[in-house]
Parts: structure tokens; C-alpha cells; sequence
């Protein structure tokens, strides 16, 4: 049987479109080259469960897989191995069966990225569907979770060589909200112009097959984040604003912001900004948006470091004359009269710090904070190459780091734990979970690997 071993080899081929002998399939509780990592939104009919993503980049499997595993059921096997041995000396429990959490699987096309997932409404949906970019089919796959399990979107089940059309090479990025999806795509040196894709979660096209998600075109560039955030209230209409950061090889650090609404996306982005003048750096390859503040937190390259970025909004005033009736005279010091209200708020997109990073930043994330007082306070996870870094937002400082992680995380999914977090972090080249307990959030260092989770991948 075929077996191809490089990432360049298997790339070529899926480009040349050349027949493969495909391979067995990937078991459900084993990962290979993940991807990408998430939670299923906490709802009272659902249990939670934990996505990953295998992107069967070598093309040793059938297919590339959805793993879905019940958080609760996986947290135990964790906390079981972890009680099984006491002191200090102890190494870090490695969970190779996970079968006892797993909930199932569905295969899907080979090299694929990111998963995220969102709550459906509508009355005859599942309570919670995901989205896979497939840059192996450059479509997006759905996949929907209820009380049963599992399972592709479409009611023809092909999530292997079906989803949505992306109108872009190499869909990688995705994020939701307000019942939207996003896809970015994260390939530089392509002709092409650059696109957000964009689409309706519940839309029918991910059942019946068909569908094509809408592209906003943002020039010569790749995306190198998507996040979703600043979301608010505005004439009884809930809003919310994606924001996009780009990938360059050049003195080129672009961030973009979308205002939306439910089943209303914009056709061109509201704002954007080079952020390279002030940050001196280039290739964006991950984007974080505080909860509850206007900040941004981006994993930069050239050089590596977390920047922090102001996205407030700045209200544009009109002009400081006034227009009235002929006969009309206004006091020294006075205000206009009727003086018309803002016409626009652009963010502010100007940055506050740029904290040197360990090396090859690869993935932000926030943990939110509450102080003694109620205040919120950042607390920022950026992964690297080969470690975990963690940040206070306000100090822009290094507080904590964790340094036998493992290389090559993929993506970070956050879970409460108690008064701290749980940390689940794919590892895209051992193709293992590694585990990190964050127990006291007021003091990061604290922060330990407590269980690396599956089979690791056989070496060639």
C-alpha cells in the first residue's frame, strides 16, 4: 500500500489532483497531525464535548476526522491517571485509551485546519454544529452534535469530498458568532486576492450540499486570524464586530474590522490599518479579542512577540461650525445648537505594547479575569514553538510560563476549572493532547502540564 510520508510530497499531489490509494481509516480515538481544537458551547441539552481536528496531512489515512469526546467523561480519565501516583517525583501521566470519553467521529477531507462550533436556535436544527475549513477540497465541512452523537451535516454524509465551496485556496482559519461562519484562508504568495468567506450557520446548503459561503475580498494578502468580538446592543439589534488579522513576508501588518448582525455581514470591512510602522513586525499567526475590553492580542513574527493592539472606537465629530438661520447669533462659548451626533466610529487600532515572546509564536488566547474589586483583567496564553508564555494585558509583562508542553501547538480550547482553567493543546507533529492546569489565574506560574492525552504518532 501506498504510503506517503512529507507534507511537500502530499501537497504536490493533492495540487496535481493525482489518484491516491487511500489507506485504513483513522481510528476515532486516535489523532493524527491535529489541527485544531475546540468546546462545544455549554447548553443544558447537550453535555459539553471536546473537538480535534486530524488533518491527515500525510495522507497515511483514509481520511482526515472530527473527534468529538465528552469533556466530562475525558476530565476524569485525566484526573484518575493524575491520582494514581503522589509527590513530587511523579511524571506526567500519558492517557493512551480514551475510548471511555469518546463520543464518535466523522471523517472528513485531508489536510484540514481550525474547528469551531455554535449553538443553533431554530426549531428542528441540533443544538450545536461545527465547522471544519478542508484545505484538501478547499470547502467547509458541518458537522452537527445532539444527545446521540456525531455526525455529518449533510443527509448524503458526504463530509469526505462534500461542504461548502470556498472561494479561496487553502481554507484554514474559521471562527463564529451571532449565527455566522468565517473562514479565512492562510497561504501566501498566491496571485489571488485575499477573502474573508462568510455564511449563515443554519443555512440549508450544509444539509442539502451546494453551497458556496460569500467571499469579502481584502487585497493581496492571507489571513493570518479571525476572531469575533466587541459585541453590543444597538437599536434593539444585537451587533458584534469580526476581526481579521492578515499574514506578509513584507513590512505589512494589517488588522480589519466587520461590523455584523445576524444574516447581515457587510460587503467591504468598516476599517482597517497597516500596524507594521508601530510594530516593526510582520506575519500575523493568530488573533485574540478580549471579552470585555477593546483590546486585540496578536502572535506576531519578524520579531516574535505578543502585540497588543487598541481597537476603541473613535467618535467622528462633525465640523466645529455651526449652521443656523440667518437671524440666529450664538453666544460667545456656547455650543452649537442641535449639534447632529457622531457619524461613525472607527476603532482605534493603535498599539499599546509589543512584549518580546519566546520563540516562533503560534497561538493567543484570553482567560478572563475578574479582580477583588470587579474589575476584568486579561489574562493572555500565546503559544509558541515550545512552550506556553502567559501575559497580564495591562502590564503588557511576562508573568508565567510552561515549558514542557511540546512542540507544535495547534490550537488552545479553554474549559473553568474550579477558581483556575483547563487547557487542552493539540500538538500537530507528536499528533497528542497535552493537558495544562492553570489553578490559580492571579498567579500563572502556577501552571503545570498535568496528562498528555492518545497514542503519539509512530515516526517514519
Amino acid at each position: 500500500m501506498m504510503r506517503l510520508r512529507t507534507l511537500g510530497l502530499a501537497l504536490l499531489l493533492v495540487a496535481c489532483a493525482q489518484p491516491l490509494e487511500k489507506g485504513d481509516p483513522l481510528p476515532a480515538a486516535r489523532f493524527h497531525f491535529p489541527t485544531g481544537v475546540a468546546l462545544t458551547p455549554e447548553r443544558p441539552d447537550l453535555p459539553q464535548r471536546l473537538l480535534v481536528v486530524s488533518s491527515n496531512v500525510d495522507l497515511r489515512y483514509r481520511s482526515g476526522l472530527v473527534h468529538a469526546f465528552d469533556r466530562e467523561a475525558l476530565d476524569a480519565l485525566i484526573d484518575e491517571a493524575v491520582a494514581a501516583c503522589e509527590g513530587e517525583d511523579c511524571p506526567i501521566p500519558h492517557v493512551m485509551d480514551l475510548a471511555p470519553a469518546l463520543v464518535g467521529g466523522v471523517e472528513i477531507g485531508d489536510l484540514a485546519g481550525e474547528i469551531a462550533a455554535v449553538a443553533l436556535e431554530r426549531e428542528g436544527l441540533p443544538p450545536v454544529r461545527a465547522f471544519v475549513p478542508v484545505r484538501g477540497t478547499g470547502s467547509v465541512v458541518a458537522v452537527d452534535l445532539d444527545d446521540e452523537g456525531i455526525r455529518c451535516t449533510r443527509r448524503d454524509g458526504r463530509c469526505i469530498d462534500g461542504g461548502a465551496t470556498f472561494p479561496r485556496e487553502d481554507p484554514f482559519l474559521v471562527t463564529t458568532g451571532l449565527g455566522m461562519v468565517f473562514v479565512g484562508h492562510a497561504t501566501l504568495f498566491r496571485r489571488s486576492t485575499g477573502a474573508v468567506g462568510v455564511a449563515p450557520a443554519d443555512a440549508p446548503f450544509w444539509e442539502t450540499g451546494g453551497g458556496v459561503l460569500s467571499a469579502v475580498t481584502l487585497g493581496r494578502t492571507a489571513i493570518g486570524g479571525l476572531a469575533v468580538g466587541n459585541c453590543r446592543t444597538e437599536g434593539g439589534r444585537e451587533r458584534c464586530t469580526l476581526f481579521a488579522s492578515s499574514r506578509s513576508a513584507a513590512d505589512a501588518q494589517r488588522i480589519f474590522a466587520f461590523d455584523f448582525a445576524q444574516n447581515a455581514f457587510p460587503l467591504t470591512p468598516i476599517f482597517s490599518r497597516n500596524l507594521a510602522p508601530a510594530q516593526d513586525g510582520m506575519d500575523s499567526r493568530g488573533l485574540a479579542i478580549s471579552p470585555s475590553r477593546p483590546r486585540a492580542y496578536l502572535a506576531q513574527r519578524g520579531p516574535d512577540a505578543l502585540a497588543i493592539v487598541d481597537v476603541s472606537r473613535m467618535p467622528d465629530l462633525p465640523s466645529d461650525g455651526c449652521v443656523v438661520p440667518e437671524d440666529v447669533e450664538i453666544p460667545d462659548g456656547e455650543a452649537c445648537p442641535d449639534l447632529p451626533g457622531p457619524t461613525g466610529e472607527p476603532p482605534r487600532f493603535a498599539t499599546v505594547a509589543l512584549s518580546p515572546a519566546p520563540l516562533r509564536p503560534l497561538v493567543p488566547a484570553v482567560i478572563e479575569r475578574t479582580t477583588p474589586e470587579g474589575e476584568s483583567r486579561d489574562l493572555v496564553v500565546l503559544a509558541t514553538e515550545r512552550e506556553l508564555a502567559f501575559y497580564d494585558a495591562e502590564t503588557a509583562a511576562l508573568v508565567g510560563n510552561v515549558e514542557n508542553v511540546g512542540r507544535g501547538v495547534s490550537g488552545i480550547a479553554i474549559a473553568p476549572r474550579g477558581e483556575g482553567v483547563r487547557l487542552y493543546l493539540p500538538l500537530f507533529g507528536r499528533s497528542i493532547l497535552t493537558v495544562v492546569d492553570v489553578p490559580d489565574l492571579f498567579r500563572p506560574q502556577t501552571a503545570r502540564v498535568v496528562a498528555r492525552l492518545g497514542p503519539p504518532r509512530e515516526e517514519d
